[in-house]
């Protein structure tokens, strides 16, 4: 998913139930949930790692 869909779902979000807390899943099946603390980092992207970088390689943003 790129950043501006996924900034465009929030958006539709707050539009309907306003500004509420964001969590986070552990899995993808939801075994646990934690609050996020941590603005948005950019950095490299690559086979499972990320890893923060010189602005020419940046590739992904992590949401937490």
């Amino acid at each position: 998913m790129k950043a501006k869909e996924y900034i465009n779902h929030l958006q539709k979000l707050i539009e309907e139930y306003g500004d509420l807390d964001l969590i986070s899943s552990k899995d993808d099946e939801g075994n646990e949930y934690n609050p996020v603390y941590y603005a948005p980092s950019v950095g490299k992207y690559k086979d499972g790692e990320f890893n923060t970088c010189s602005k020419k390689n940046i590739n992904a943003i992590c949401i937490n």
